[in-house]
């Protein structure tokens, strides 16, 4: 695949605020697509996929990274400090 051939196809694990932050940037013309979600709550990500028109849904993440029309992975799930 070439950069000009077709859009970089994304899966999102993670459907927390931060994706309300990141949908314009899968929803640019031209611009990298979401076409995969997943969450443990399937409720969550199915919304979310229906928002940024990705066609699969996973309560596995290790599905969505075993798809072959997933290109690369976008990680929006909560990230935590040990103290």
């Amino acid at each position: 695949m070439t950069p000009s051939s077709s859009p970089i196809r994304f899966g999102i694990i993670g459907t927390g605020a931060i994706t309300t932050f990141m949908r314009p940037a899968f929803q640019s013309p031209g611009g990298p697509r979401a076409v995969a979600v997943a969450d443990l709550n399937e409720a969550t990500a199915q919304a979310e996929a229906r928002e940024l028109g990705a066609a699969k849904v996973f309560t596995d993440y290790r599905k969505l990274l075993k798809d072959p029309e997933v290109d690369a992975v976008y990680i929006a799930t909560p990230f935590f400090i040990a103290r």
